[in-house]
């Protein structure tokens, strides 16, 4: 069982033919609060997922004329995706259990599978507040599979599917954003898969040419995609992790004073 998103289902084995490849956005809706005391922050976010799999459209009725793709929602999601194979992501960073506030399930007469959710959660976060209140802090959401190492899955950008809602911001009156700098010895993780070029419908779109700054100073964020080794197989599992830095507005609090 899947205890986030409630889910119980009988293994199901991933489509042949090697590791399926899963596109992947995270948007980022709203940040609610940062807090300091306990290190975590509140988001709402959308997760977008897509992939193949032939299996998925067996089964069910195409009718000659009509539309070649069957969409479930909420209830009706979740209980097709326990017919199907599916990722299966968690929230590697999610101090409780994400609440999920809508899903949708599109099945495809050709055998592409896309799944969509709204949730609400906390995610744990190290701040460093030794420079308080001229401190920077840079925030992540980390998905992965809670089932699939890189045998079976791998992740890769979703393009137009990732970056911010032009008021995220909105609660969080005493930060402001900051731009990742365009000197490559700031990125210590290693080149990011996908950056921002240019929004597509009020989001940002995605590229996979390598370490470019974001243009728009509105969102300064960037999607990297990770290998890490976990205790519970011996392969690698494939993480995406959505970095973005805040600065603290000092002049907030001097207001305050």
């Amino acid at each position: 069982v899947n205890w986030a998103t409630g889910i119980a289902q009988e293994m199901i084995d991933p489509p042949p033919g090697g590791a399926t490849e899963v596109e992947i956005g995270i948007f980022v809706l709203e940040i609610n609060e940062i807090d300091e005391p306990t290190q975590t922050f509140g988001a709402r976010c959308f997760i977008d997922l897509k992939w193949k799999d032939a299996r998925a459209s067996q089964g069910l009725e195409w009718k000659s004329g009509a539309s070649k793709k069957k969409i479930f929602t909420e209830d009706g999601a979740r209980e097709q995706l326990k017919n199907i194979w599916w990722p299966d992501i968690e929230i590697a960073n999610e101090v409780s259990p994400r609440q999920i506030e809508n899903r949708e399930l599109i099945i495809n007469s050709n055998g592409i599978v896309e799944y969509e959710e709204i949730f609400i959660t906390r995610f744990d976060v190290l701040l460093e507040l030794k420079k308080f209140p001229f401190d920077q802090q840079t925030l992540k959401i980390e998905i992965e599979s809670f089932a699939y190492d890189e045998d079976s899955l791998k992740f890769k950008p979703y393009e137009g599917k990732t970056g911010f809602d032009e008021h995220v911001q909105e609660h969080l009156v005493e930060w402001g954003p900051v731009m990742y700098p365009d000197d490559p010895k700031y990125y210590p993780e290693g080149p990011a898969y996908s950056l921002p070029t240019q929004p597509t419908k009020g989001k940002p779109g995605v590229t996979n040419k390598g370490v470019v700054p974001p243009i728009d100073p509105g969102f300064p964020w960037r999607l990297d995609i990770k290998h890490e080794k976990e205790i519970r197989s011996d392969s690698d599992f494939s993480k995406a992790v959505l970095s973005f830095r805040l600065q603290r507005d000092h002049f907030f609090y001097m207001w305050r004073i």
